[in-house]
């Protein structure tokens, strides 16, 4: 944009010493430069202006009111040493005037309005929290309220940039003075050409102003040339750049002043209009991350690009203020789906030279392309021709399809042949439907665009495919038997399927009285393989065949019924015979069993004429032979499992040629006859070598069968036994018996056996296995024989074990036993021992004492003792015992001992004494 000003300057001239004023910048987009140096440059401060902008750190200033921006540049290397003072006369003996300053850098441009931050502000004593009224020297920041303050820059670099803000606390209008104290010496030192030096842009028409006091003529010249303009204003100042001067002179002629305008006009850019940046959205949220800057090239055209900086603004007041621009303009985040970027293009020598232009920049949906299923048709006549793979698509019923949820008012489906050509979505490239497809199948890309942005598009592929129609006989005839003569019979309709399609194993039939609801599927006949024709004429029943594949293609035939007489006459009859067996399911008394009838295929053939080529069928019910289903696939092993003892088997004869019944009905009875029933005991019992005492009378094994019905032969252990055809047997040994019983009439046999087991009464031995006067005393009974046998003592619980323990003194009897009731025999054992005391009381209890269990040995010799082995009393065992009386005195109650002398049981003779014998008398 260009701008036209008018630019003043105002000379005083004081005491012969020449000072220039300049003016002062009230924000930073209006920053104007300064330097201190041999010449005194004053400016003017600011008042009545309010408070600084917003943005900038401002660090120690708390109030920034009146501000007046500037800029220094470094010219040479070192340290440089400043003070700036504000007062109200600009020849500064008037009163001073509250100056606070701070100072950011080093910047690398003097428009580094963005860049004002802590991090940047110029090294000091002060810090944030220190009190804002320091003074301390080396400082770049000052909030006192001296008119004279200090500012520093330290170890400063040549061509670096510094800006400065200076405030005017008071609000008095005055001037400002910052000279350099440090000159010389390899110091720093400020660039003032940058002062002196007045940059305009090209277009602008400037005025320029050498008004001094005391002056009276004026020589101006340009480039050296003089100007015919005399006075003090010389106006109408353009392009091209050039140095002015000034000489003034007073009325003496004097020349009291040479002023010099170096007037720099800069090149305007233009910024050119930069497409808008249009984006598919990858989410749909309407947000993205934008490079603004790669519109740079855009908007700069063929001008320069290191003459020109470019920035980005989010409205056109900040553009053209050169205020807010877009920090991160490769990353830059849109705040609406569709935003205008402003663009600002600066000439780098002066930034008030430049030009905007704006763009948008807008997000759009991305639509996403749903899967369509591909288009199946079956092959049709649209092209005359049913055979060649060629149908007419509509392609427009996909659209739905890619669009699922999406509107149709924001997106576009179209379709193209090609992805390349969906991709690259030339208008006039996509298909126009409805078309015929030229291969099979055919790929069909379907592209879904944003109707706004057609770049923001998906895609997707589905096929267009074309099936074949069943290859079938347009007419065929079909032949059922009439088993009766009345002209109605049975049909299995299925029949027709092998003669009317080849591929009959892969496709559906379905049967229908007329040709239209055939062809629409309506109305199948739903007893396909039980239908009873309607007309019991010679003429045939017609029906249509709709034959669908495994695509739902279809075509239809017709099928005429026709009903023939069997030629198989009524008295031909087969019977077949065999017994119960268990060869399959272990049962020979269910009357199924396996049968061989392969022999009839054979007879039946004979009846027809030769030269016939025939298919023979056999089938367990009438309904399976007229439907031809369940045929009986082995007849040389049939079993009759459908129906015990016996089953009727249906024959049926076709001819190979037309697949014609020439004959069915009942030919074949199977009969199964039923095995003799023999039921013996499992097992007898044979008692041998008997003493009277067996329980079980002599075992005879019959079958209970009658003997003039059935023949009988019996083996004893697989033995014959010769000369015995009974129905029954009685055995004198024992082993295993079988017999085998046939039946007379029908030659079934069957065979049973039994075991006959031997046993006999035992031989019984028993004896003392214990010591006379043990502690516990033990019988060991032993039975001899061939039987198992069980043990009793005296008449006690049966036990399997021959050892009795705790044996009462005295004599017992044990008696053995067969188990299974073939006898017993007993034997006797006799138990010694003593009673530990006795008391001879005379109350009829214990009175006397004696040994038990040896009355029966006479010749016993029984000696009792007292303690000292005084001998007191000789008893036998024949008698009632002692009494506890030695030579008629009742003696006291104490221990007393005996010795006896006898035979032990076991036949021993035992003389020695025994001991340990203790009696106590009470």
């Amino acid at each position: 944009m260009k701008k036209s000003s008018l630019f003043y300057i105002f000379f005083f001239i004081l005491l012969f010493k020449m000072t220039m004023a300049f003016s002062q910048g009230l924000t930073c987009g209006e920053i104007q430069p300064f330097c201190a140096g041999d010449t005194t440059l004053i400016f003017e401060n600011s008042s009545g202006a309010g408070n600084a902008e917003s943005g900038p750190d401002y660090g120690c200033l708390v109030t920034q009111p009146n501000p007046t921006w500037y800029y220094i540049q470094i010219d040479q290397d070192g340290d440089l040493f400043f003070t700036i003072e504000q007062n109200t006369s600009v020849d500064f003996t008037g009163a001073g005037i509250d100056v606070d300053f701070i100072a950011w850098g080093p910047f690398p441009i003097a428009s580094a309005c963005n860049e004002l931050t802590a991090a940047n502000q110029v090294p000091g004593s002060w810090q944030a929290g220190d009190s804002p009224f320091n003074t301390t020297t080396s400082q770049g920041c000052s909030y006192s309220p001296n008119s004279i303050e200090s500012f520093n820059v330290i170890d400063a670099n040549a061509g670096e940039f510094y800006v400065l803000v200076i405030t005017n606390f008071e609000n008095v209008p005055g001037f400002i003075l910052m000279q350099q104290t440090n000159i010389g010496g390899g110091s720093g030192a400020t660039d003032c050409s940058i002062v002196t030096t007045i940059n305009y842009c090209e277009g602008e028409v400037v005025t320029l102003d050498a008004t001094t006091n005391n002056a009276v003529l004026y020589e101006w010249y340009r480039d050296a040339v003089l100007l015919p303009e005399t006075g003090p204003i010389l106006n109408n100042v353009m392009a091209p750049s050039a140095i002015y001067t000034a000489n003034v002179y007073d009325i003496a002629n004097n020349l009291i002043s040479t002023i010099e305008f170096n007037i720099n006009f800069n090149s305007v850019p233009i910024a050119f209009q930069a497409d808008n940046i249009l984006q598919c959205d990858d989410n749909n949220d309407g947000i993205w991350d934008f490079d603004l800057t790669i519109r740079e090239a855009d908007v700069l055209g063929t001008q320069d690009v290191t003459q020109f900086t470019i920035s980005y603004h989010a409205s056109q007041a900040d553009a053209d203020v050169d205020s807010n621009a877009i920090p991160n303009p490769t990353t830059f985040t849109n705040t609406s789906s569709s935003q205008t970027i402003y663009v600002r293009i600066d000439n780098n020598d002066n930034n008030d030279c430049f030009d905007t232009t704006s763009f948008s920049i807008e997000v759009f949906d991305t639509p996403t392309a749903n899967s369509a299923i591909d288009i199946e048709q079956c092959d049709n006549m649209d092209d005359s021709n049913d055979t060649n793979g060629v149908v007419t698509f509509d392609l427009s019923t996909k659209i739905n399809e890619v669009l699922g949820t999406q509107l149709l008012t924001e997106f576009e489906v179209k379709f193209y042949y090609t992805q390349p050509e969906a991709d690259a979505g030339v208008v006039g490239t996509d298909i126009m439907t409805p078309i015929q497809n030229t291969s099979n199948p055919q790929s069909i890309v379907a592209r879904i665009e944003n109707r706004l942005n057609t770049n923001c598009y998906d895609t997707i592929t589905f096929n267009l495919i074309v099936f074949e129609l069943p290859v079938v006989l347009p007419l065929i005839e079909l032949f059922q038997c009439d088993d009766d003569t009345d002209g109605f019979t049975e049909f299995n309709l299925t029949e027709s399927n092998e003669l009317i399609s080849t591929n009959y194993l892969n496709e559906t039939f379905t049967y229908h009285i007329s040709l239209p609801d055939a062809e629409n599927g309506f109305n199948a006949i739903p007893n396909e393989t039980t239908y009873l024709n309607i007309d019991p004429s010679a003429a045939p029943d017609i029906l249509y065949v709709r034959i669908e594949n495994a695509n739902g293609c279809y075509r239809t035939s017709q099928l005429n019924l026709l009903v023939s007489t069997t030629e198989i006459p009524a008295n031909f009859q087969l019977n077949y015979e065999v017994c119960d067996d268990t060869l399959v399911d272990g049962d020979d008394r269910n009357g199924i069993a396996s049968f061989d009838f392969s022999d009839a295929t054979a007879q039946i053939t004979n009846l027809f004429p030769i030269g016939q080529t025939l298919t023979i069928t056999y089938y367990e019910t009438l309904s399976d032979a007229l439907q031809e289903t369940n045929a009986i696939v082995d007849i040389s092993n049939h079993r009759n499992e459908t129906s015990s003892f016996s089953q009727t088997i249906f024959v049926r004869v076709d001819s190979d040629i037309d697949n014609a019944c020439l004959g069915l009905g009942e030919h074949i009875t199977l009969t199964v006859n039923p095995l003799p029933i023999i039921d013996l005991e499992d097992e007898y019992l044979l008692c041998l070598n008997t003493n009277g005492t067996e329980e079980v009378d002599l075992p005879i094994i019959d079958t209970g069968l009658s003997d003039t019905a059935y023949s009988f032969v019996w083996s004893l252990n697989n033995t014959i036994i010769t000369g015995f055809t009974g129905s029954s047997y009685a055995p004198t040994q024992g082993g295993t018996y079988s017999v085998l019983v046939t039946y007379t009439i029908t030659g079934c046999q069957d065979i049973d056996s039994t075991i006959v087991y031997e046993s006999e009464p035992p031989t019984v031995t028993a004896e003392l296995i214990s010591l006379a006067f043990a502690d516990n005393h033990v019988i060991e009974a032993t039975a001899i024989g061939s039987g198992v046998y069980e043990y009793s003592l005296d008449g006690g619980p049966w036990q399997e074990s021959g050892i009795f323990e705790n044996v009462s003194p005295g004599e017992h009897i044990v008696t053995a036993r067969d188990i299974n009731g073939c006898g017993i025999n007993t034997a006797i054992v006799i138990v010694i021992d003593y009673p530990l005391y006795f008391t001879p009381n005379g109350d009829g209890y214990h009175d006397t004492w004696n040994i038990v269990g040896i009355e029966n040995q006479p010749t016993a010799k029984i000696f009792i003792f007292d303690r000292y082995g005084k001998l007191l009393k000789q008893i036998t065992p024949m008698g009632n015992g002692w009494n506890g009386t030695y030579n008629g005195n009742r003696l006291p109650t104490s221990d007393y001992w005996f010795t006896i002398e006898y035979n032990e049981p076991r036949m021993v003779q035992e003389n020695n004494s025994k001991p340990i014998l203790l009696l106590s008398i009470n």
